[in-house]
C-alpha cells in the first residue's frame, strides 16, 4: 500500500507545481502577462545574480542590466584621400602627421610611410579635412580658408559615392 501510495505522489508532484506567469495555474499558460508585458517581480541583486550565472542569455522578469547599443549610422560611399609630403626634395611623404576630418563626420587618420592617409565609407555632406602641423614645420598648402587650427585645409562637398583623391598637405621647414 505504502509502495501505491508513493507512485501516486510521484505522478501526481509534477502537475500540481505547475503555475503560470501570470498568477494562473495551467501547465500550459504563457510566460507573458494578461496585458502582454513580461512578468515582473525579481529584485535587482537576484538579477544580477543570474546574469552572471548565465552570461548572454536573456532572463525571465529581469530587465536588461544594460541597455543594446543604438545600431549604427548607415556608411556611405564616398572616400577622402590625400598625402603629406615635404614640399622639398623630391616630394617626400611624411610619416606619422595627423589628419582630421570634421563636419558631418568627425574622424582622423595618421599618415603611413609613404604620407598616405584616407577616410573611407563617408556619407554625402560637408566635411572639412585639416592638418595638424607638427612643430618646425610650415603648411604650404592648401592655402583654402577652412575651419582648421591655421585656418588652412580643405572644405569639400560630397555627394555619394564621391571620391576626392587630391587632398595634399605641401610642408617646409621653417
Amino acid at each position: 500500500m505504502r509502495v501505491l501510495l508513493v507512485l501516486v505522489a510521484l505522478l501526481a508532484a509534477p502537475l500540481g507545481v505547475s503555475v503560470a506567469q501570470d498568477g494562473g495555474s495551467s501547465a500550459n499558460a504563457p510566460a507573458w502577462g494578461r496585458t502582454g508585458e513580461r512578468g515582473r517581480g525579481h529584485d535587482a541583486a537576484h538579477c544580477a545574480a543570474r546574469a552572471e550565472r548565465h552570461p548572454g542569455k536573456e532572463i525571465n522578469k529581469c530587465e536588461p542590466l544594460v541597455p543594446p547599443p543604438p545600431p549604427p549610422p548607415p556608411a556611405g560611399t564616398g572616400e577622402i584621400s590625400g598625402k603629406v609630403y615635404h614640399n622639398i626634395d623630391g616630394r617626400p611623404g611624411l610619416a606619422g602627421w595627423v589628419v582630421t576630418l570634421s563636419g558631418d563626420v568627425t574622424a582622423s587618420a595618421v599618415t603611413d610611410e609613404f604620407g598616405r592617409y584616407a577616410f573611407t565609407a563617408l556619407p554625402a555632406g560637408n566635411h572639412w579635412v585639416c592638418l595638424v602641423v607638427q612643430d618646425g614645420w610650415v603648411q604650404q598648402q592648401p592655402t583654402l580658408p577652412a575651419p582648421c587650427v591655421n585656418g588652412m585645409g580643405y572644405t569639400l562637398t560630397l555627394a555619394e559615392g564621391d571620391a576626392y583623391p587630391w587632398a595634399h598637405f605641401a610642408m617646409v621647414t621653417q
